[in-house]
């Protein structure tokens, strides 16, 4: 009986030494749920933390793209309206200068034409006085062009055109600002417009008058 009690005995202390071994393996494994939970909710905290700064990453770069996107349109925008404005401003300064250069060489010939009526104003009327007179005349013989030529104190001698303007290219070279040329147009077998121009084309390269 004695050992039989004794042998129960150490069952007992057995038996408490595995509950108190049971105890304490519950306990880590507790303490280590409790550590996994907390380690579980951290891990489930960062990654909602992850995934709200993700999403705002995600909102940052689309209002970005959405700016970069209105500041290439208003940047294309201004670009055009630029380029209108400079070509509108150019074909003004086009249109201005056109129409200064209109005025201007309307001003000048305005000019032009005082100056000469002013010299003729005030410089001596012309004059056979001192020169050397010769006389050109122009007619025509149905559709041919006759010309002659009389230099002073010579007789009358009939010309081509090329002669006359040969002959009077070496008489204005000779005689310079002495030479007179009496252009005499044949009223009758010329019309007033080519009486006009021969005139004035014989004066304005030949006569001393008309040289200065």
């Amino acid at each position: 009986l004695l050992r039989d009690r004794d042998a129960l005995a150490e069952q007992v202390n057995a038996l408490e030494v595995t509950r108190s071994a049971l105890r304490t393996e519950v306990s880590a494994l507790r303490n280590e749920m409790a550590g996994l939970v907390r380690t579980s909710v951290s891990t489930e905290l960062a990654l909602e933390e992850s995934r709200l700064e993700g999403e705002e990453l995600t909102a940052r770069l689309a209002e970005t793209a959405l700016e970069y996107k209105l500041t290439k349109e208003e940047l294309a925008y201004l670009r055009a309206q630029y380029a209108d404005e400079v070509e509108a401003f150019s074909k003004e300064r086009e249109l201005l200068v056109a129409t200064h250069k209109a005025e201007l060489d309307i001003l000048r010939e305005r000019h032009s034409d005082l100056e000469s009526k002013y010299n003729r104003l005030v410089r001596p009327a012309r004059s056979t006085v001192g020169r050397v007179v010769v006389e050109v005349r122009f007619w025509k013989e149905g559709d041919v062009r006759r010309y002659s030529l009389r230099p002073a104190s010579g007789s009358e001698i009939s010309v081509s055109e090329s002669e006359l303007h040969q002959q009077l290219t070496a008489m204005k070279a000779r005689h310079g600002e002495k030479l007179y040329t009496k252009v005499i147009p044949d009223d009758n077998s010329l019309t007033h417009g080519e009486a006009w121009r021969f005139t004035n084309k014989i004066l304005n390269r030949y006569d001393y008058y008309y040289q200065n």
